[in-house]
């Protein structure tokens, strides 16, 4: 059995998720193509954000938050295995001028090496007021289709 290193695995992760403007294909190719991606959110809380994405839909959506900004994510702690990993990280970026920071705590299963489930905890009353900045500054939200 080769060794397992959460650590790399998730900073990798995070560079080519920070990357995905440049090179979305790097950061899909940490996903199954089953993937299933869920924002531990009430649905409807967040205007115009979905709660549920399969992969074309969470392709979709890190294209569309790279156009806003670069989210910058620091990894503050990591464990797991093979099977699944658990990060807890500290997220930045600005949204309409807004500097936005918020702590998240990924929960990752992974088959074959590749996310086949990927849950993102966050402070969501945070991020939905994050969110209506971009609303107030009649700005598209990241994974909302432009009107």
């Amino acid at each position: 059995m080769s060794h397992f290193d959460m650590d790399r695995y998730a900073a990798e992760l995070f560079r080519d998720w920070a990357g995905a403007g440049e090179d979305i294909d790097a950061f899909m190719d940490w996903f199954t193509d089953d993937v299933r991606v869920e924002l531990m959110v009430r649905e409807g809380m967040m205007q115009g954000v979905p709660t549920h994405y399969d992969k074309a839909a969470w392709r979709a959506q890190a294209i569309a938050e790279s156009q806003v900004s670069k989210l910058v994510m620091e990894i503050t702690h990591v464990v797991g295995n093979e099977t699944g990993i658990v990060i807890e990280a500290t997220g930045r970026l600005d949204i309409a001028g807004h500097p936005y920071e918020n702590r998240y705590c990924f929960v990752a299963q992974l088959r074959g090496g590749k996310i086949s489930a990927f849950r993102m905890y966050l402070d969501t009353l945070y991020a939905a007021q994050a969110v209506q900045w971009l609303v107030d500054a009649h700005q598209t939200i990241p994974g909302e289709a432009a009107h």
